[in-house]
């Protein structure tokens, strides 16, 4: 029966240890993150949640999207960037999230459906994304878009 324990114990450390866990600063950083992203993404959105979003970025961020050749450096410039896009999706579904830390690191990879606009009609659009956010001091000074 003490073998059964052990083994029981030890299993259960594993299986904490080897599965993704969400704590934190960091943890709580990206979920912040994902939250304000998906409320810019819904049709209604403002410059106030572009601003929301922009609360959690250093001066000095840098956000990259390899994908399309994108990259471009200061808080103001990314999210004057964003303003262009405000109005042009809705209806923003990410779903399957995870999320990987390390220090000074997260990467939040998630499923995403949602909906664009395209001249006078709406397209749905279902992707994959990745998002490696870095930080210092309880702020995100890199941002590299995948999808």
């Amino acid at each position: 029966m003490k073998d059964f324990k052990r083994r029981y114990i030890l299993a259960a450390l594993l299986s904490l240890l080897l599965t993704p866990q969400v704590f934190g600063k960091e943890s709580s950083m990206a979920i912040r993150y994902l939250e304000c992203l998906t409320a810019v993404w819904e049709q209604n959105a403002t410059v106030k949640d572009i601003q929301a979003l922009g609360e959690l970025y250093a001066e000095q961020i840098t956000y990259k999207h390899p994908g399309v050749g994108v990259e471009m450096t200061g808080r103001d410039v990314v999210l004057g960037a964003m303003e262009n896009f405000l109005g042009t999706s809705r209806l923003p579904q990410p779903s399957d999230v995870e999320t990987i830390m390390g220090t000074g690191v997260t990467v939040i990879s998630f499923n995403l459906r949602l909906e664009v606009q395209s001249n006078d009609s709406w397209l749905s659009v279902e992707r994959h994304q990745v998002i490696v956010l870095e930080t210092d001091n309880d702020v995100i000074t890199s941002i590299t878009d995948y999808w």
